[in-house]
């Protein structure tokens, strides 16, 4: 799923061709054996539709990075995912997330506001120059000390289950 969105060129700063079993391997020894990062993935049946990677640095800033196929955009995906990474990042202790996010896409920034994030800064000359063709990315952040944002509950026919120690594709508990 993540490799289809990455070839769309558009939303994320990994280019393709990638490695992708290098990649899993990677996410799957991170999530594996640090308690400081996890991965959230959003399944329609058996068929992973979104993931959400978010990991907590040693001074207390959780930063995330999230994709959805590109059918299952507007659906609740998104907002899914972000519920559960928040509440993680809240659960672990986090006073801050971070994520990256393109100016052109609308629709993430739209999700991004609704859960509170407010844009911080530019990351200029940031990625290699295919993926700043996409213009220069920013910076967002929201505050996890204070209260919860009120959001409206995600309503969607996916369900969001957390990859533990296996590659996301294959984590399957119950909703």
């Amino acid at each position: 799923m993540f490799e289809a969105v990455a070839a769309e060129g558009r939303w994320v700063a990994t280019e393709v061709p990638f490695d992708r079993r290098e990649r899993a391997r990677r996410f799957e020894q991170t999530i594996a054996v640090r308690d400081d990062a996890t991965m959230f993935v959003a399944l329609d049946g058996e068929t992973v539709v979104g993931n959400l990677f978010i990991e907590l640095a040693s001074y207390g800033v959780a930063d995330l990075g999230m994709s959805v196929a590109a059918d299952h955009r507007g659906q609740g995906v998104g907002s899914a995912l972000m519920e559960e990474g928040i509440a993680w990042a809240r659960r672990v202790g986090a006073h801050k997330i971070t994520l990256q996010v393109w100016p052109h896409n609308e629709a993430a920034l739209a999700l991004y506001r609704k859960f509170g994030f407010e844009q911080e800064g530019l990351l200029r000359r940031h990625y290699p120059a295919r993926a700043a063709s996409s213009g220069t990315p920013s910076s967002w952040a929201c505050c996890c000390s204070g209260p919860e944002p009120r959001v409206s509950r995600a309503r969607s026919r996916v369900r969001c289950d957390r990859a533990r120690g296996r590659p996301p594709h294959r984590a399957r508990r119950g909703a």
